[in-house]
């Protein structure tokens, strides 16, 4: 497994940014280079290059675009979760950025443009990187609390970039007084996420994840696309969990293909590092890894 730091420079977010990368490494059979004057715990391996089989060197591996919470950064699922591991075990890329506060959204004020960000840039930039697969059927978006409502609107929003989302414990506010709690401070809430006085009359359409799923149901109906593979969870023991399981509840009566569970833990890592194990068992379930 590698684990790396990438640093480039984003147009959308007009700045130096870094995100944190793991990746499998193909593998080749071991090689004990121990000898006669070396301690037999002291064994290491010297894999040689023509010890990897080309079928695992041109292998290219689909993307999890993995979102973190609100305080949190790119470092916040390597250091809380098992994401290395699973990324070795199960074969793909895991994509971490850092977004700040910002909801995963593009500033009303022009000062960063995180939804261009996560949807066009960072994916991009990654597929022409990294010996990776290509296209929609190889992107997965991911994430908890803030990281899972970022998940959901840029999934549903923009189905024809990812095929398969998750959202562990979304933050799932959709009104003024929602993001102004949120965020505590309306002024900071209206810099991230809406001017003041959009703020204070009530709701930013495109924020409401209720609206955005009726939206994105209508759009399946009157065409052949296929559908993003929805996963949501929610620890019953969560603040949140009441509103996502409403949640829920409305996927289910539009229609909206999705696996909802709800487990029993809390707004924490712990939980959401189990729940993106099963997320991954679910996605290799749909086909997708």
């Amino acid at each position: 497994m590698a684990r790396l730091e990438f640093e480039f420079y984003s147009t959308a977010l007009a700045r130096q940014v870094e995100i944190s990368c793991v990746l499998p490494e193909p593998r080749a059979p071991y090689v004990s280079s121990a000898t006669q004057a070396e301690p037999q715990d002291c064994r290491h391996v010297r894999p040689r290059p023509e010890d990897y089989r080309l079928s695992d060197v041109e292998r290219r591996v689909p993307v999890l675009y993995l979102l973190h919470g609100y305080q949190g950064n790119r470092h916040s699922w390597l250091d809380h979760s098992r994401i290395e591991a699973l990324a070795e075990r199960h074969g793909f890329m895991a994509v971490m950025p850092s977004a700040e506060n910002s909801l995963y959204l593009n500033s009303e004020r022009g000062r960063a443009q995180y939804e261009d960000y996560i949807i066009y840039e960072l994916p991009d930039l990654i597929e022409v990187s990294f010996r990776v697969a290509r296209g929609r059927q190889n992107r997965f978006l991911a994430g908890n609390s803030m990281g899972g409502f970022g998940a959901l609107r840029l999934g549903l929003l923009y189905p024809e970039r990812y095929t398969a989302i998750a959202a562990f414990s979304p933050a799932l506010m959709s009104d003024a007084e929602g993001r102004a709690a949120f965020y505590q401070s309306a002024d900071y809430a209206a810099e991230i996420s809406g001017r003041l006085p959009e703020l204070e009359t009530g709701v930013r359409e495109d924020l409401d994840l209720w609206n955005l799923a009726r939206n994105y149901r209508s759009r399946l109906a009157s065409s052949d696309e296929e559908a993003v593979d929805i996963y949501l969870t929610c620890g019953e023991s969560d603040p949140l969990f009441p509103l996502v399981d409403s949640y829920a509840a409305e996927l289910q009566k539009i229609g909206l293909k999705h696996v909802y569970r709800a487990g029993t833990g809390a707004h924490i890592y712990s939980y959401w590092d189990l729940e993106l194990g099963r997320f991954i068992s679910q996605m290799k379930k749909w086909g997708r890894l």
